[in-house]
């Protein structure tokens, strides 16, 4: 939804290289309803509020791709938060407080 979504953390990324992934905020879309996700702040996050917080929405994520990690031969359920504590282990993980992306939010498919 915002045309410089992707330049405003690629300039964010440039100039802050110890910086392995980026996220931004979003608005949730249910049941024809807008929501707000969480607020993210301008600010560095830890792994442990990323994992605790379910705070990044993976329409959000700019990654430095020289760090991105292998998955591992096991299936994941949830590989997103597995790479993001990944990248936490190589960089800081750094919350945008602009809104760039809509996710809609599906009923379960019946797993």
């Amino acid at each position: 939804i915002d045309p410089y979504k992707l330049q405003k953390q690629v300039d964010y990324m440039e100039s802050h290289i110890d910086c392995s992934l980026c996220f931004h905020n979003v608005d949730v879309l249910e049941e024809n309803q807008f929501k707000s996700w969480r607020q993210i702040e301008n600010r560095e996050y830890s792994a442990r509020e990323i994992y605790e917080n379910f705070t990044i929405l993976t329409c959000t994520v700019m990654f430095r791709r020289e760090l991105q990690p292998s998955l591992p031969k096991i299936p994941l359920l949830y590989s997103d938060i597995y790479n993001y504590l990944s990248f936490a282990e190589k960089g800081k993980l750094y919350g945008m407080d602009f809104k760039s992306a809509i996710f809609l939010l599906s009923k379960p498919c019946g797993l």
